[in-house]
């Protein structure tokens, strides 16, 4: 199985496993995530990036028709942004968590919501989250999840 998800990386070279990824988070090897955009064409846009990881998730056997647990990440300049934003997201439903990205200068919302990843509805997410990174002077930076079978 690792076998194959080497081979599925390799070939399409835009997927990498998330470094800022929940300390919760189940470790596995078969996670997608957004491309990197310092790896990545810089013409991708979120629609392709978002069917680049659907694409993926379906080549590695994943039953997109069940709910999988999804993760999103968005990055503010401040605590008190990233915790103002954090409450919207709340109020919309999803689970959020505020703590110091990785970079220990932003604040990252780690928002999980366990959903079957379909198209519409994750472009309607990230415009959502666009809306709202933009609001609070962040950064929406993409989704990931695991393969579920």
């Amino acid at each position: 199985m690792l076998i194959i998800l080497v081979l599925v990386l390799a070939a399409l070279a835009l997927v990498f496993l998330r470094r800022n990824k929940s300390p919760d988070a189940p470790d596995t090897d078969q996670t997608f995530s957004w491309p990197d955009p310092a790896e990545a064409d810089q013409t991708i846009n979120e629609a392709d990036a978002d069917q680049q990881v659907l694409d993926q998730l379906r080549e590695a056997g994943s039953d997109l028709s069940k709910p999988h647990p999804l993760e999103f990440y968005l990055y503010f300049p401040t605590e008190e942004s990233a915790h103002r934003a954090a409450e919207r997201i709340a109020d919309d439903g999803y689970s959020v968590e505020v703590k110091r990205a990785a970079q220990r200068s932003a604040w990252m919302c780690y928002v999980t919501k366990r959903m079957a990843p379909k198209r519409a509805e994750i472009a309607a997410i990230g415009k959502r989250f666009r809306s709202l990174a933009r609001e609070f002077g962040g950064e929406y930076d993409g989704w990931e999840t695991e393969v579920v079978k």
